[in-house]
């Protein structure tokens, strides 16, 4: 479904980005992998590049952008999915957490949308797709930076896939904008943006036991599907949405949380 596909994948090194890296690959897909640990990563062969990064600061993302068009010339999707596991209630944010979660959540996946859209517009199907998550609508004490941005990042991707579709330069206030740097000729005038919102999903930024009390019947009649997800359903998802099977989707918010949104009122809400 993927065959021929040029992808960058940002926190590809474990958790759902090494799901997503290895699905991709598997269905004839060349990814360069994002991030700064790739231990886990010496198993997938030629079709993964890696490129160490640390998202959080700019020159380093444009290195990021220069090294995909030395490499592939252009990008067919750029997925936006590093993460941390920092969590903090109301009494005990601190500046240095948000600052950082801001930078990782919000700011890094503008720029690498800014800098690689170039890329993204030799593509005839390019399509920018987000992780964010479910919590993003869920509320809970324990982890307010992590869950406050991700809700950031997820209005981001509308107003973004609203401008990937606006030829016009009108906003919905008929407010003349600024005017378009011009497209490349051939360049594709349209991008694809979508959003991903999982819900529990096994990954390594929680430690196993911490797992296994969660797939407990304790904690699961949250969940309609009575489990937590794997990641390599969050991957599949990523291909299908990267793939000309999901032309028609943009400016789309995805949940993958075995049903658990619709036990949530302010999901419910929202949806």
């Amino acid at each position: 479904m993927l065959k021929g596909y040029k992808a960058m994948i940002t926190g590809a090194t474990s958790g759902m980005g090494l799901a997503t890296a290895k699905e991709f690959i598997a269905q004839g897909a060349d990814v360069i992998g994002i991030g700064r640990n790739f231990e886990r990563t010496k198993d997938l062969g030629e079709h993964f590049i890696p490129f160490k990064c640390d998202i959080r600061e700019e020159d380093q993302i444009i290195a990021a952008a220069k090294f995909a068009e030395e490499k592939f010339g252009k990008l067919d999707t750029l997925i936006l999915n590093a993460a941390t596991g920092e969590a903090a209630t109301p009494s005990n944010v601190t500046s240095e957490g948000y600052t950082n979660g801001f930078k990782m959540y919000v700011l890094a996946p503008a720029l690498f949308t800014k800098y690689c859209e170039k890329l993204l517009r030799r593509s005839d199907n390019p399509s920018i797709l987000h992780t964010a998550s479910q919590g993003a609508y869920a509320i809970d004490d324990i982890c307010v930076p992590y869950e406050s941005l991700k809700a950031g990042q997820v209005d981001y991707v509308r107003h973004a896939a609203q401008w990937y579709i606006n030829l016009h330069g009108q906003s919905i206030y008929n407010i003349p904008v600024a005017p378009r740097d011009p497209i490349e000729e051939g360049g594709n005038p349209y991008i694809r943006v979508n959003v991903v919102c999982p819900g529990l999903i096994r990954t390594n930024l929680l430690p196993g036991e911490m797992w296994d009390a969660l797939s407990s019947d304790q904690l699961n009649w949250q969940i309609p599907s009575r489990r937590v997800g794997d990641a390599e359903e969050v991957g599949r998802l990523f291909a299908y949405l990267a793939s000309d099977k999901a032309r028609f989707i943009s400016g789309s918010v995805v949940l993958i949380d075995g049903g658990w949104g619709t036990s949530h009122t302010s999901m419910t809400q929202f949806m």
